[in-house]
């Protein structure tokens, strides 16, 4: 049955023609004034503007062909489907009341263009998209109510957003996916992110998180130093296609995500986790950021990006310490981010984890801002006649203070070369680990039930442990899956399951 509108009261069907007539008015302008609601089974032509007092609920089908859907005092609730061939209209959420929120709930559909002017602000019920425009005239546009309910509005490649001010924006997650190529800067829909893709082709898939005020969602935390926090607002990449050379990235923020920092001249600083939020490293060098826009030169398309001031430094000093095996050997690695009057390193091992002794000790670099690398070798593990070896690091500054680094393991009769992921049934992020003592490129790849490859990457890695943020398993269906992992003549597999 293909219907203009089906209403609550009376819920009767009506023809468009006698509708129209006992209304008394023209074909381009329908009113409602109670609930409009579509039933399943049903159509809902949209050919001309409707007003309709009241929520406009869809169970079945809505095609928004022309004209404006105009909800004033109530919600958008659909539950169908929405057409998405014709396409032009708009749908706008009207509310005269400052204290009354509203609910957008768009079932996982895509609406041509969308309109909001609710003072107190509009919610998302489920995750959606937006093929064409939209516009915040008042209130803001929240897609995570809360932890559990974290949801994602999508632009299409060609959609935009419209009127972001520290009044009314988007706070949650927003994303976009573009495909790029030349050297011209792309803008992923208006929401304060460009790229130049520098000559190079690629996909790209852009989410930002913004306003959330959550710490590791919308903004960055310093593991060490937990009041060292980032603006709230972060940029999470994905791409399938590394970039073969640098493309040059714009972040832009509004005032009302400075989370508390101060910008004023050559004080702010891009940063990059590499391994979803848990340690940061600097992403170019400290720039102007008065104008809440900052630039820099990326490589890295599979990682998040963030803003600080030079007050309030996101990294730790100590980004990484592995051990792995190598031949019979314990081969130690660590990295640094930055170090302040350093003198070096003593290396500590232990067989019980409570009683330690020092095999060494490594020169630091004193003070740097760039990362530093080191390495040592433990020789002959299997001494210790112990399953499991503990090994720590005590790092001493020029003036004789300490500081002891977390502990890592190591089986002195486990294989150099395996593979895990975390965690594991996982609901939104997945990460997955290589522990190696070679060089050489990993391909990962996700294949489903049926055998079918549903996600691959490719990245350099050198040895230690590789942490890789698989954000596009997000997109995946609920389900179990297979992890295949390859590097050099290793390959390893892990069973995945998506809650």
């Amino acid at each position: 049955m293909s219907l203009r509108y089906f209403t609550t009261f009376p819920r009767w069907p009506w023809a468009v023609g006698g509708l129209l007539s006992l209304l008394g008015l023209a074909t381009s302008s329908q009113a409602q004034t109670t609930t409009l609601y579509n039933a399943a089974g049903n159509s809902l032509y949209q050919n001309g503007d409707i007003y309709n007092t009241g929520t406009v609920q869809n169970a079945g089908t809505y095609v928004p062909a022309t004209g404006t859907l105009l909800v004033v005092g109530g919600n958008f609730l659909n539950s169908g489907t929405i057409s998405a061939s014709p396409a032009a209209a708009t749908v706008k959420l009207l509310e005269s009341v400052a204290t009354t929120d509203h609910t957008l709930t768009l079932g996982g559909q895509a609406l041509p263009n969308l309109v909001l002017d609710v003072p107190a602000g509009t919610t998302m019920g489920s995750n959606g998209a937006i093929s064409g425009t939209l516009s915040l005239l008042n209130g803001h546009l929240l897609t995570s109510p809360a932890t559990t309910t974290d949801y994602v509005l999508t632009l299409g490649a060609a959609a935009t957003l419209v009127g972001e001010t520290d009044a009314h924006y988007v706070k949650g997650r927003v994303a976009q996916a573009r495909n790029l190529s030349g050297s011209s800067a792309v803008d992923f829909g208006n929401m304060g992110f460009t790229l130049n893709p520098g000559g190079n082709s690629f996909p790209l898939t852009v989410e930002r998180r913004a306003g959330l005020t959550r710490a590791g969602v919308s903004f960055g935390v310093n593991p060490l130093v937990t009041t060292n926090q980032g603006i709230d607002r972060v940029w999470a990449l994905s791409s399938t296609t590394p970039t073969a050379s640098a493309a040059t990235m714009t972040l832009s923020w509004l005032s009302a995500d400075d989370h508390g920092l101060t910008f004023s001249g050559a004080n702010a600083q891009v940063w990059r986790s590499d391994n979803g939020g848990s340690t940061w490293v600097k992403q170019g060098a400290v720039q102007n950021g008065t104008s809440r826009t900052v630039s820099v030169d990326i490589t890295s398309l599979n990682a998040l990006y963030t803003v600080s001031t030079t007050a309030a430094p996101l990294p730790v000093e100590l980004l990484l310490f592995t051990a792995i095996k190598k031949a019979g050997d314990g081969l130690l690695s660590w990295k640094t981010a930055s170090e302040k009057n350093s003198a070096y390193f003593e290396v500590q091992a232990s067989a019980d984890g409570r009683t330690w002794q020092k095999l060494g000790q490594v020169t630091a670099a004193g003070n740097s801002s760039t990362q530093q690398s080191y390495q040592y070798l433990d020789r002959t593990i299997a001494r210790y006649g112990v399953p499991v070896v503990y090994y720590r690091l005590r790092q001493v500054d020029l003036d004789g203070t300490a500081q002891f680094s977390p502990l890592v393991t190591l089986n002195p009769d486990a294989l150099a070369w395996q593979v895990t992921a975390y965690p594991n049934p996982y609901e939104t992020d997945l990460t997955a680990q290589l522990l190696t003592s070679e060089a050489g490129p990993v391909t990962l790849t996700v294949l489903d039930a049926a055998g079918r490859v549903v996600l691959r990457r490719e990245q350099a890695a050198t040895p230690g442990r590789q942490i890789v943020a698989l954000d596009e398993a997000r997109t995946l269906a609920t389900g179990t899956y297979t992890l295949l992992v390859r590097q050099n003549a290793h390959t390893g597999t892990v069973r995945i399951v998506r809650r």
